[in-house]
């Protein structure tokens, strides 16, 4: 992929915008699944298209995690060769490895998305170590703050006035249930935030590019050690001065938030108003999500919940955070509507497994180690167990936490033990 600097001339772009259009062929008519502008140059000349690796990772997502290959023609005997960087045609089709299954499901909202427990092999190698980040931590509240002055400017245009940039979530804020029930807290830098409000979810970018990035115009997308930005939408403005630009993505930044944000945008340019075999969120996810929006209602609003619905049972003191903070949301959902505990089971990977396959570097436990991460990991799986197991106790134990003394009273009996302490220690002399 042909990268650019920051801070040059706009590119020059093909005269009309044409588009590349990627086919569903298990359906007849014919489904289109993705299409995307023809904004990089081909070898030959006055030929334009689009990046053929972004295209398959871009299929695989739509295709709900499944490998596959494109090929020009509707039986998918002419295969796009690996070697070929750009595809030019006007047309594809996106058949799955080894699955004769044509009428495959693919996934139109983000919410049915399930993050994978791997990732492909050149996102991976684009971030490849993200250890002695504790250095960074920043709370919630202070997030925005450090994101811009971590970055010190707009990562993609340079531009450095404080006040026309903004902090932009790369799994956005309004995708709190979905982040808590993909375990995504294992990513940030500091893992007891369990909501996206965590630094290696943000990035700075001038305001009007946050808009661009909103309306799922672009993505980042690797290219060998770095991240460029990638026109996914027809925005011939933005596409002149940014298509392929280099962004300056700080080291703290997790490159599976930069996944999932592709993975949003791209989703997001899937056609929901055609009929088709469509992957859907579990029930579980369902009703979390519906219990979560009523919390994040006003309190008067909340007390005039219909009879009936799924969070009629809470308590109305429980805050959104309280809710999100769960060590495991999914429990917690299914102690409260037993009903909807069996769909995901069989499907779950155990927590330990999950750490395991997303941070494989601290697979193995050792006795000792002078590696940074062994000795300052901030979240382990056993972490939520523990908490659990310690909330249960101080709940069937609430006298341990009682006592008859102030604080200044515990303060000042330290003193006089200190005091005795000294006093005993002359008279032995």
């Amino acid at each position: 992929m042909h990268r650019r600097p920051r801070h040059t001339i706009p590119a020059t772009l093909p005269s009309s915008a044409r588009m590349v259009t990627i086919m569903h062929p298990g359906y007849t008519p014919l489904q289109d699944l993705l299409m995307l502008p023809a904004y990089d140059p081909a070898p030959a000349p006055e030929l334009w298209g689009c990046s053929h690796r972004l295209a398959l990772d871009a299929c695989r997502i739509i295709a709900n995690n499944r490998d596959g290959f494109l090929s020009t023609t509707l039986d998918g005997r002419d295969h796009v060769p690996d070697s070929e960087p750009t595809l030019t045609a006007d047309v594809y089709y996106y058949f799955l490895l080894g699955d004769h299954d044509p009428e495959y499901a693919v996934v139109s909202e983000f919410a049915a998305w399930r993050f994978p427990d791997t990732l492909p092999a050149h996102w991976l190698s684009a971030r490849q170590d993200r250890r002695h980040l504790s250095r960074f931590f920043a709370s919630e509240s202070a997030m925005s703050d450090r994101v811009r002055d971590m970055d010190g400017a707009c990562i993609l245009s340079g531009f450095g006035q404080a006040s026309s940039c903004d902090n932009a979530h790369l799994v956005p804020k309004e995708q709190a249930v979905w982040f808590t029930f993909n375990r995504m807290k294992v990513h940030n830098i500091r893992p007891e935030i369990v909501t996206p409000n965590d630094v290696a979810n943000g990035i700075c970018l001038r305001a009007d590019i946050r808009l661009c990035l909103d309306r799922h115009a672009f993505v980042f997308f690797p290219d060998g050690s770095d991240f460029v930005a990638y026109f996914i939408k027809v925005e011939d403005d933005y596409a002149e001065w940014f298509h392929r630009t280099a962004a300056q993505i700080h080291e703290r930044v997790a490159v599976q938030f930069l996944y999932a944000r592709f993975a949003f945008n791209v989703i997001n340019l899937v056609d929901t108003s055609v009929s088709r075999n469509l992957v859907s969120p579990s029930p579980a996810y369902q009703a979390a999500l519906a219990d979560y929006s009523t919390r994040k209602q006003p309190r008067r609003s909340r007390d005039k919940r219909i009879s009936g619905t799924l969070s009629e049972d809470s308590t109305p003191e429980e805050t959104v955070q309280d809710w999100l903070s769960a060590p495991n949301l999914q429990d917690v959902f299914y102690a409260r509507y037993p009903q909807l505990r069996t769909h995901l089971a069989k499907q779950a990977k155990p927590t330990l497994t999950l750490f395991h396959s997303r941070a494989s570097f601290l697979g193995q436990e050792v006795e000792y180690s002078d590696d940074h991460d062994f000795n300052t990991v901030a979240w382990h799986p056993e972490v939520d167990k523990m908490q659990e197991l310690k909330d249960a106790w101080f709940s069937k134990n609430p006298q341990i936490r009682q006592t008859s003394l102030s604080e200044g009273d515990n303060h000042k009996e330290g003193c006089v033990n200190e005091q005795d302490r000294v006093t005993k220690a002359e008279s032995a002399r």
